[in-house]
């Protein structure tokens, strides 16, 4: 039994039954069944920058090659090719077309099934022999049509501000990778993934798709693209690694959509990188309940509590150590006798010093609060009329340092990671009433 089947996969099937047992054509009385499952090809080459169809002896040659076979291939003069010899079904092979002043070109292709209507039919398709003619299209781009130059620049993080966009910075490698034909082919952009509609069939050039792939270092937050590099028309993926501190980045997964491009329509592409993730800042202990007040006459700093961070800080702004002093406050006894009111913290008038006599100081990880009450208390004696209006308080009960919610405190360089000072104490004393504040003693 023998199928024809035509171009663009048609068939029509015709059967002989040779004798009254049925014996089918080809096979002997006593032998195996033999079914040959055969593909011819047909077709033409393009200039792929719409010159219209390739002729000899620009077309040089038109190869289709399976494992170590080759396919003799005839093009006629108007450059229209035909395949001389049988591609057999279930068998991957590769075109090849060269021509001059054309980039290669190069197609690997999976090999071709029977027909539809009969690969159900398991047993009898041994007793069948099908042809199929697919006509393919090729499209080959002269060498001379090249992407221009652009430059690809690659944002990092602000360091002093956390904000995004910051420029010149980013060292580390950079990978091109093409990802679609070029939308210069005819018929490349006619379905949402850009490949050639069903209805026509085309050969793609995997010499642009995997042998332009460019992987280069950068530095300063740039890579200039030379003129020739990318393949015009071509839509490509880029890939940003190597960047310490950053993640690896994709142009094809952006969070605000695909950012890949097409060589040939931009001069300049800006990536924005992200930096690695990384655990929150967070204090990890505080020294506030074994603090002890100091004496009302000390004149060196007391009630200090130290609150360890879980990595190196730093105050994110300038106000820090001026918003404590202004929040400051303290409990206390009276002398005894007492003949004055008891001498309050003094006023803080000057924005650039810590009038209350407060102290904050930071060194890698921990950050102290103290308390000096020769610089934070009012003065016993009126300096202008010499007479005394306070008494020193007998003791110093607590020292209570405020305005703890005003402030962020972020990673050593990264305010990325800032966060409110009195989230943190919360995260620390989940049961605390006043997280905005830390008193010594604590409780």
């Amino acid at each position: 039994m023998t199928g024809r089947l035509g171009r663009a996969g048609g068939w029509k099937l015709i059967a002989a039954l040779l004798g009254a047992g049925g014996a089918v054509s080809g096979c002997g009385a006593n032998g195996p069944t033999s079914a040959d499952h055969n593909v011819y090809f047909e077709g033409n080459a393009f200039d792929g920058a719409g010159m219209g169809i390739l002729v000899p002896p620009a077309l040089k040659a038109v190869s289709i090659q399976y494992r170590d076979k080759l396919i003799k291939v005839n093009i006629d003069a108007a450059g229209r090719f035909t395949s001389q010899d049988p591609l057999p079904t279930w068998q991957d092979y590769m075109v090849t077309i060269a021509a001059d002043g054309y980039r290669d070109f190069v197609s690997h292709n999976p090999g071709f099934e029977v027909p539809a209507s009969l690969a159900a039919m398991q047993q009898g398709l041994s007793q069948i022999s099908t042809t199929q003619t697919f006509d393919f299209d090729a499209y080959l781009f002269p060498v001379d049509l090249t992407a221009p130059a652009m430059t690809i620049l690659v944002a990092t993080v602000d360091d002093m501000t956390g904000n995004p966009g910051a420029l010149g910075k980013a060292s580390g490698t950079i990978r091109l990778r093409p990802t679609t034909q070029s939308t210069l082919q005819v018929g490349a952009v006619d379905t949402a993934t850009a490949t050639p509609r069903a209805s026509r069939r085309v050969w793609a050039n995997d010499n642009d798709l995997l042998t332009k792939t460019i992987t280069m270092p950068f530095a300063s937050g740039k890579y200039d693209v030379k003129a020739g590099d990318l393949v015009y028309g071509v839509q490509y993926e880029v890939t940003v690694y190597d960047v310490a501190g950053y993640q690896i980045y994709n142009s094809a997964t952006d969070s605000k959509g695909s950012q890949n491009f097409v060589a040939g329509t931009v001069m300049t592409k800006t990536f924005q990188l992200t930096k690695v993730g990384k655990d929150p800042l967070r204090i990890i202990s505080s020294t506030a309940t074994s603090c002890t007040p100091p004496a009302p006459t000390s004149t060196t700093p007391g009630a200090q509590i130290v609150l360890t961070f879980s990595e190196p800080i730093e105050a994110s702004g300038t106000t820090l150590a001026e918003d404590v002093d202004n929040g400051v406050s303290i409990t206390s006894t009276p002398p005894v006798p007492q003949t004055y009111t008891v001498c309050p913290l003094k006023s803080s008038p000057d924005p650039t010093k810590q009038d209350r006599g407060t102290m904050v100081a930071i060194s890698g990880a921990m950050m102290t609060f103290s308390f000096n009450p020769s610089v934070g208390l009012t003065a016993q004696m009126d300096p202008v009329s010499g007479f005394m209006v306070c008494q020193t308080p007998a003791a110093i009960t607590s020292v209570t340092y405020g305005n703890l919610g005003l402030d962020f405190i972020q990673p050593m360089g990264d305010p990325t990671r800032k966060r409110l000072l009195s989230a943190m104490l919360q995260e620390l004393n989940p049961t605390g009433l006043n997280t905005t504040s830390l008193s010594c003693p604590g409780h």
